[in-house]
């Protein structure tokens, strides 16, 4: 009994065999449609054997799989065969970081300047506590004072890579 085997009609990737069926007046098989007798050869980690224009070949095959743009650092999943566009890596970018074209290394610019906006919207949300008819004791004012100032300070004395911020006074 003769084995076909049979294919994607949009994608030509395998799809799996079965044996054909025997034509009653010729006693040949019988391929149908998006079927072959041509053997596919055997597809390995991210391939998958491809019919094409008469013959089968091995074409690299990432599909749902998921990687990183090396320009922006957001997740790709891959949905289609083919080779992996330049663009990408499998390699998972940290917070904070630039592609080298080999490795993400961390970014100290774009460190500091995330640093800098989350002070200015710490220290936004608590301008109240400076104005002049704001109830509160002297104490406490002066400790929002003096926590204001270790924000402003922050930026030229925090460690980019690991940040770890002032602690507002207690109500």
């Amino acid at each position: 009994m003769e084995t076909i085997y049979h294919y994607d009609a949009g994608t030509g990737e395998l799809l799996g065999s079965g044996p054909a069926d025997i034509c009653n007046v010729t006693g040949e098989a019988i391929i149908p449609a998006y079927a072959t007798d041509i053997v596919p050869p055997v597809a390995g980690a991210n391939q998958v054997a491809v019919f094409v224009n008469g013959a089968w070949s091995l074409q690299p095959d990432f599909r749902g799989q998921t990687f990183y743009s090396t320009s922006t650092g957001a997740p790709v999943q891959i949905a289609a065969i083919g080779p992996l566009p330049v663009n990408l890596t499998n390699l998972t970018p940290g917070p904070n970081t630039t592609w080298s074209g080999t490795a993400w290394v961390f970014d100290t610019a774009t460190a500091m300047a995330q640093i800098r906006a989350q002070r200015n919207a710490l220290l936004a949300t608590c301008d109240w506590t400076q104005l002049p008819d704001v109830p509160m004791a002297t104490a406490l004012k002066t400790s929002w004072q003096t926590y204001r100032q270790a924000l402003r300070d922050f930026p030229a004395t925090c460690v980019p890579s690991a940040p770890v911020w002032p602690t507002p006074p207690a109500a």
